[in-house]
């Protein structure tokens, strides 16, 4: 659970610093945050940067190439909009991992149910 959160968050990371014109060598790793508060606190401050990025694009942003080196050391260029795509899908993918992991583990989760989220916060 803890290796998979910190994925998700490491991938946050990444991919907001390519938006904001950064490429990162590596992602951030589990060994970095030894609880789950440590991660939390971490993911709290990418999450108020990521509001104030997404506060100042513009639908003509979305559209606009972002031009990263990866990991492994390869240049890519994609427009935002399909990139921020991707970084929701990859966690969606990652949060039906972990609502898999909890329940095998019969530990209660919170509800990921997006129509219920959308009734509970209009």
């Amino acid at each position: 659970v803890h290796g998979v959160l910190t994925h998700m968050f490491a991938a946050e990371t990444i991919w907001l610093a390519r938006w904001k014109g950064n490429s990162p060598k590596a992602m951030r790793q589990a060994a970095e945050f030894t609880t789950f508060a440590d991660l939390q606190t971490a993911w709290m401050r990418v999450e108020s940067e990521m509001k104030d990025f997404l506060a100042t694009c513009t639908e003509k942003a979305l559209t606009e190439p972002v031009t990263y080196t990866n990991t492994r050391g390869e240049k890519r260029s994609m427009p935002l909009g399909q990139l921020m795509l991707h970084v929701a899908n990859h966690s969606t993918h990652h949060r039906g991992e972990l609502a898999a992991m909890l329940a095998v583990l019969n530990v209660p989760h919170p509800e990921d149910d997006m129509l219920l989220y959308f009734r509970e916060k209009p």
